[in-house]
């Protein structure tokens, strides 16, 4: 039940960067990273950004080896103002197959757990 309750506190952690590194776009910027270790220092600024203290290890596996899940947002572009698709990591989850305890009546396995980011529309990014 600890490593359930870890693997809650991290992917949310996670989940919760990403959503900030989406929110704090900078306007003709990449919504999404591409790894997890551009939410450490996110360069997208004159000053990097931390929107996340470390790369949590997966509480099940004990490696930093979450399984990255992948998608797509709508972005506007620079001054022209056009919306075009970016792609970067939209959320989370355990390699991790084994059975779960106390979430057992939500998730079968720590891998059914999907910690996703809770993006905004683009008229809100760079704001």
């Amino acid at each position: 039940r600890e490593r359930e309750a870890e693997l809650r506190f991290r992917g949310e952690a996670i989940a919760l960067a990403l959503g900030r590194y989406a929110e704090q776009t900078p306007l003709g910027q990449p919504p999404l990273p591409r790894r997890l270790e551009d939410l450490l220092a996110d360069t997208r600024f004159p000053k990097p950004r931390r929107h996340l203290r470390q790369v949590y290890t997966d509480p099940f596996t004990g490696r930093p080896d979450w399984e990255l899940m992948f998608g797509q947002v709508p972005m506007t572009t620079g001054p022209d103002a056009r919306l075009v698709q970016a792609t970067g990591i939209v959320g989370v989850r355990s390699r991790s197959n084994k059975a779960l305890r106390a979430y057992a009546q939500q998730y079968k396995t720590a891998h059914d757990w999907v910690f996703t980011a809770t993006l905004s529309s683009p008229s809100n990014q760079g704001q």
